[in-house]
């Protein structure tokens, strides 16, 4: 806003002369010299106060014009941010599609593989969830719809009253000629690995949901791992990958978890075992695992709470043949324990592990 100008002070004879004029000149002289400067003020006063006038109304126009801009802007600024949600929901649905795409892409892949004798993948689940080789073409595509998609999810969440809002209107705009059918062609947009597509959404989703075809694969696991036993081709990574699905609905846990917990109440339970294995230990109060490491004798060893209810698990490879434990125990202090693994198929230690 101008700055008014103020009146000018009425002008004394103190104001203009020494002490010696006042004394020697006349009062004519010094009256005449008072009227010719008050009115030079008042003139220099009126040409101040006429181009704060002219100020003042560019002011108001200004202001005018700012209020209806605002009010524009603020109409601008609600359908960018309506643009943003429809562009998310755009490109989502092409997400969407694109995953439909590669699901049955991995489907009619599996049907090939098994219809000629070489399904070989232990986790034939992972095609359709995770394999990103099966057609790049798409998975590309994915990439730079989920980087779009978080773009417009961070500048969805930009302030409002940020003005540079408005400029990544422009920006997606052109982003729109860069992507949409000519994927391929968005030059200026870097694909973050973090905006990467990791796995198929639509196909966990299926499979989440669909316990038939969930089972299906289940027992294509089972099947593949038995022909490898008998072909001779089993080994700790296959028991172990078995293993661990079975029990993948169980929350694991870390000795971290106990921190809270006194020195006096934690002890260390060692585990011998006469092969290389995998060991843990089920806590039924908490629904959760607890995996056991390996010190240098080469015995497993947890630090876990006394009086704790448990359930021991032991898995190993003895010879090319599947050995494992299961035992209910009360945590004693400092126990040493010799696992008593035995035989077991596949199928049986499955089940035994469904139980806990």
């Amino acid at each position: 806003m101008p700055r008014k100008p103020q009146k000018p002070a009425t002008v004394s004879e103190e104001d203009l002369y020494t002490t010696a004029q006042r004394f020697l000149w006349t009062n004519h002289k010094k009256q005449k010299g008072v009227f010719k400067e008050q009115h030079k003020r008042e003139e220099i006063y009126n040409q101040r106060l006429a181009t704060y006038q002219s100020r003042m109304v560019k002011y108001f126009e200004q202001l005018n014009q700012y209020y209806a801009d605002t009010v524009i802007y603020k109409q601008e600024l609600d359908q960018f941010y309506i643009w943003v949600e429809k562009e998310k929901e755009k490109h989502q649905k092409n997400v969407n599609l694109l995953e439909k795409q590669l699901f049955n892409f991995g489907i009619n892949r599996l049907i090939a593989m098994s219809q000629n004798d070489k399904m070989t993948h232990l986790s034939p689940q992972n095609i359709l969830l995770k394999e990103f080789n099966i057609n790049e073409k798409t998975v590309k595509q994915l990439n730079l719809l989920l980087y779009r998609i978080n773009l417009l999810e961070w500048v969805s969440k930009l302030p409002k009253n940020q003005l540079s809002t408005l400029s990544y209107y422009n920006q997606f705009n052109y982003a729109s000629n860069k992507v949409g059918s000519k994927y391929q062609k968005a030059e200026g947009y870097r694909i973050n690995s973090i905006n990467q597509w990791s796995y198929n959404s639509f196909a966990k989703l299926v499979l989440d949901s669909d316990s038939k075809l969930a089972q299906m694969f289940a027992d294509a696991k089972l099947d593949l791992l038995k022909k490898r036993e008998k072909l001779g081709f089993f080994n700790m990574n296959d028991v172990s990958n078995i293993y661990t699905t079975a029990i993948s609905n169980l929350g694991f846990i870390n000795c971290d978890k106990f921190a809270e917990f006194p020195q006096s109440a934690m002890t260390t339970i060692e585990v011998e075992t006469n092969n290389l294995a995998q060991v843990s230990f089920y806590i039924k109060n908490t629904n959760s695992m607890l995996s056991a490491y390996q010190n240098v004798k080469g015995n497993y060893y947890v630090n876990i709470p006394k009086g704790c209810q448990v359930t021991m698990l032991v898995v190993e490879l003895n010879q090319g043949i599947p050995m494992f434990e299961k035992k209910r125990m009360v945590v004693e202090d400092n126990q040493i324990i010799k696992a008593d693994t035995q035989p077991i198929t596949l199928k049986e230690m499955c089940l035994e592990l469904v139980k806990i």
